[in-house]
């Protein structure tokens, strides 16, 4: 009898129910009862895929320097106003927040080479060189900002070019000098660079009344307060 009541009590057991019968449950419906709730899934929108895009490098060279004066107009020289506009965005990108990084804090002769090759090795998000203009006719006048049209790395070419055309637009808002366009070119340090790298003439020494704004610390300081709006505008595109 107990041996009965034993069997009896092991099928019970073994016998899947619900609902307080005996009856099996429905497949679908334990399916159903276990299956766990998904989470939603978050949608993001695409950014560029910038290099060190959560702490930009920006690299920012002086042009010209120790012997390589530049050019000259009166007692002004080419390498002094490219190195104190650079120092000037450099205050205003750290401002923002940006690692920045000078290939000369003062009046040193560097090699082309020397120069790219400081971005190339700290692997930086992008390249800014500033120059400043002269020309045989003293009417020439206005800034412009030079790129590197690669054909075998499109993408960085393309960078570039989104990059002088961010500095251009602001450079000229903040100065209301004259735009003579972003170009194409083939110089050194923006061909070889491995990141976004652009070339800036600044305005143009031979024009008497912008070498007169030049000579102001004041208009310098709008004009590298545009050259920074320029870069952190492409650094949040």
């Amino acid at each position: 009898m107990r041996l009965s009541i034993f069997f009896l009590g092991l099928v019970l057991m073994l016998t899947p129910c619900y609902a307080g019968t005996s009856r099996p449950m429905p497949a679908a419906r334990a399916v159903k009862r276990v299956s766990v709730r998904k989470r939603p899934v978050r949608r993001t929108h695409l950014i560029r895929n910038r290099p060190h895009q959560a702490h930009p490098l920006v690299i920012l060279d002086a042009g010209h320097g120790g012997k390589d004066r530049g050019a000259k107009v009166e007692s002004v020289l080419e390498k002094r106003l490219s190195l104190t506009t650079v120092l000037l965005v450099k205050r205003v990108l750290e401002e923002l927040g940006y690692r920045v990084v000078l290939t000369r804090s003062h009046d040193v002769s560097l090699t082309l080479p020397r120069r790219v090759g400081i971005a190339n090795k700290m692997d930086a998000t992008i390249f800014v060189s500033v120059h400043y203009n002269s020309a045989s006719n003293p009417k020439a006048k206005g800034v412009e900002v030079f790129f590197y049209p690669s054909k075998k790395d499109t993408s960085r070419a393309k960078e570039s070019k989104h990059l002088a055309n961010c500095v251009l637009y602001q450079m000229v808002d903040n100065t209301s000098m004259y735009s003579r366009g972003v170009k194409k070119g083939n110089l050194y340090v923006n061909r070889e660079a491995d990141m976004p790298s652009i070339l800036i003439e600044g305005g143009f020494m031979t024009n008497p009344n912008e070498l007169s704004n030049l000579k102001s610390r004041d208009f310098l300081g709008k004009l590298a307060q545009g050259i920074a709006r320029g870069i952190d505008k492409y650094l949040k595109t």
